[in-house]
């Protein structure tokens, strides 16, 4: 299956993130999207690599027009795959892929499906990307120019995901997302992560 870019629907999860970055100043969303608009011209289909199982790119980042990175998930055999792939300004290709977790395995109820959601790039040796583990709780990866790495971060409650991440600088990265404070009281909470270049601590909500 071709994977094309679509609209990020977590809508709750960006909202609360571009609230922190905005509060920390800077240009407003709407001026940033109108630059976009006029430096870009017209948005276009481009190919991207093909999987043999139901695939979806959920998040897109970059830190110039050649260095661009996106992840999301395929399924292919009743198994979650973390997918990563990169813009290198010419083509896209396949950067990192690896098993996640099996689709018959229970979740917790109103929380996000395993696989990668959301995707910061600061720079050529610095991506952060966030989803939901195999065991179904937050999960971080970095890539830090060689390969990608998982890095602990907290793991509230009995299951959650981290859906969006964003920031302004290597030592002020947030990441947003949800986790259930039991597996069958399918009531969902906030999760607010915080990078401070040493480790990622998690945020009162």
């Amino acid at each position: 299956m071709t994977m094309h870019f679509t609209r990020l629907s977590r809508a709750g999860a960006i909202a609360a993130l571009l609230a922190i970055l905005q509060a920390t100043a800077g240009p407003t969303l709407p001026a940033a999207v109108g630059a976009a608009r006029s430096a870009c011209g017209a948005f276009a289909v481009v190919p991207s690599p093909t999987f043999k199982g139901y695939s979806g790119l959920n998040a897109v980042s970059g830190d110039s027009h050649r260095d661009v990175w996106a992840v999301g998930s395929d399924i292919l055999k009743h198994t979650y795959h973390n997918v990563v792939e990169h813009w290198n300004g010419h083509v896209w290709s396949l950067a990192h892929m690896d098993a996640n977790a099996n689709l018959t395995d229970p979740v917790a109820p109103g929380l996000a499906r395993p696989g990668l959601q959301g995707v910061d790039a600061l720079s050529p040796k610095d991506v952060w990307a966030v989803g939901q583990d195999a065991n179904r709780f937050p999960m971080i990866e970095h890539w830090n120019g060689v390969r990608w790495k998982v890095v602990r971060s907290p793991q509230p409650g009995e299951g959650g995901g981290l859906l969006a991440i964003g920031g302004r600088s290597p030592s002020a990265l947030w990441a947003v997302g949800e986790y259930n404070p039991g597996k069958t009281s399918g009531e969902v909470r906030t999760l607010i992560e915080h990078w401070n270049r040493k480790r990622w601590i998690r945020i009162a909500a």
